[in-house]
């Protein structure tokens, strides 16, 4: 069994680490098997338009290609458990629609298998309010803030980390400003985080971050090194 112990930190910030091993919370990470990816669209979420903006087939096609991996895009959750990785793609952003207490305890079933849950805020919905109250129900400290930057954010790595593996600088467009709590952040700009990420008691872990643009359909995905943020947003496991 891996034990980590988490050094927690704010919007790039490392906290006090002075706490006693007694205070110290204690992890069990368990990595996904599954090769099946679920992109989700309930809950007022991103479904794709048809000018590229929010689709996901590019994204799709490169799972399936490179890895093999099953993928299935719904607006229905399912058993998150059976998937190495949800992405919620901007839950809130064209309905708000709370997640019910249900919902909640499949997505922890996942997290207690896992599973990686990503979730994505864009400009209009950077308050995360239907997102951060599922955070914090899974027992997470992340959250969106409200703010978004004006123009596209060209960031290096904050951090070493399984999602900044072989990353030189990604592009984010517009993107919501992610407030890392006690989670790690992944990429910022000066003090501001845009992606973080974080696992809360045990099992997978959350990532939250605040532009889809630099994946979906608009081609973005040749900037930098977005190509290799979404390898390794997908395959979770530091060995895989």
């Amino acid at each position: 069994m891996n034990i980590l112990l988490t050094l927690a930190c704010t919007n790039g910030e490392p906290a006090d680490d002075s706490r006693s091993a007694d205070d110290s919370v204690l992890q069990d990470i368990v990595y996904p098997s599954s090769e099946k990816v679920l992109i989700y669209s309930g809950h007022g979420g991103e479904p794709g338009a048809s000018t590229g903006v929010g689709g996901t087939d590019d994204l799709v096609a490169l799972l399936e290609s490179e890895y093999g991996f099953n993928v299935d895009v719904r607006s229905t959750l399912g058993e998150p458990e059976k998937f190495r990785a949800v992405l919620f793609m901007d839950p809130g952003q064209r309905e708000s629609r709370s997640f019910s207490e249900d919902d909640i305890a499949l997505m922890q079933a996942g997290l207690d298998a896992g599973t990686r849950l990503i979730f994505v805020a864009t400009v209009g919905n950077c308050l995360g309010e239907t997102i951060n109250p599922v955070v914090e129900a899974l027992g997470g400290s992340m959250g969106f803030g409200g703010d978004n930057a004006p123009t596209t954010q060209i960031m290096e790595p904050a951090q070493d980390h399984q999602l900044t593996q072989g990353i030189d600088e990604v592009f984010f467009v517009n993107p919501c400003m992610v407030d890392s709590g006690q989670g790690e952040a992944v990429f910022l700009v000066s003090r501001d985080a845009f992606m973080a990420a974080e696992r809360p008691a045990r099992g997978g872990d959350i990532v939250l971050f605040g532009d889809y643009q630099w994946f979906d359909d608009t081609g973005k995905h040749a900037n930098g090194s977005n190509l290799q943020l979404a390898r390794n947003l997908f395959e979770v496991d530091p060995a895989f």
